[in-house]
């Protein structure tokens, strides 16, 4: 009891002397400066991203970092293709998410398979909207457009203006007969009738007959009057001569036509 009262007694008359009695403490180095020095503390979380195989801390050419350390954001795992930059959940149709990952990053890319155009050669134009990867649009394939819809493959037929082929088949907007066949013949008929050009079921020939190719004598008969016929260069009976009756028969093309009367 008399130790503790002799310590409180001390408290009191401590607590009652100038502050700068009360302690007084003075490091002394050289000329009276306490310095000491740079000092660098290592940063453990460098080799304990290290330990983990977190090892990089830049990529070149344009790749991208994989997983990063969960220690030190600086440091990842290795490098991945600059392809590998979407989450799982962000690839939608039409684009194919891949089937790997890369820094839990997956490639959305059109699969070529399927969508290996693109572009069309003209008149040709894409089908469909098409798969867009990287900013470039993929095509399944090129198709005519709906108005080249005719084939021109009559006969004597042929396409106007520039083609579009199409598994095989060049296809137009429209048909017209090939030049030349313009000439319906209707006065005496085609020159050759199974060459002609058939349009919007009209005839056309390239060549009409200058006369009607009728006759077949070759020669005029006794008792006849005939013309000739410069195409055929053969002679048609055309009445009787004076002194001839006209029996009004054509045997033998007319040839006995006429008989004396």
């Amino acid at each position: 009891m008399k130790e503790i009262q002799r310590f409180l007694c001390l408290g009191i008359f401590l607590s009652l002397l100038p502050l700068e009695l009360q302690a007084s403490v003075q490091f002394i180095t050289g000329g009276g400066n306490l310095d000491f020095g740079n000092v660098d503390f290592a940063d453990p979380t460098i080799e304990q991203c290290k330990k983990e195989g977190y090892s990089l801390t830049n990529c070149g050419g344009g790749l991208l970092p994989g997983f990063k350390c969960p220690y030190n954001s600086a440091y990842f795992d290795k490098c991945c293709d600059s392809r590998y930059k979407y989450d799982k959940s962000a690839c939608s149709y039409p684009n194919t998410v891949s089937g790997d990952s890369c820094g839990g990053k997956y490639m959305c890319y059109c699969d070529r398979s399927l969508y290996p155009v693109t572009g069309c050669t003209s008149p040709q134009v894409p089908e469909g909207t098409g798969c867009v990867e990287e900013g470039v649009t993929y095509y399944s394939k090129c198709v005519c457009p709906s108005n080249y819809n005719q084939k021109c493959d009559g006969q004597n037929q042929q396409g106007v203006g520039t083609g579009c082929t199409q598994n095989g088949v060049t296809y137009y907007t429209s048909c017209q007969c090939k030049s030349g066949y313009n000439m319906t013949c209707s006065d005496l008929g085609p020159a050759t009738p199974s060459n002609y050009c058939l349009m919007n079921g009209t005839k056309y020939y390239n060549s009409c007959k200058t006369c009607e190719n009728k006759c077949s004598l070759v020669s005029c008969p006794a008792g006849n009057v005939c013309e000739y016929e410069d195409c055929s260069q053969k002679y048609c009976v055309t009445g009787c001569a004076v002194g001839y009756k006209d029996l009004n028969n054509y045997w033998c093309n007319g040839a006995m036509r006429c008989w004396f009367k």
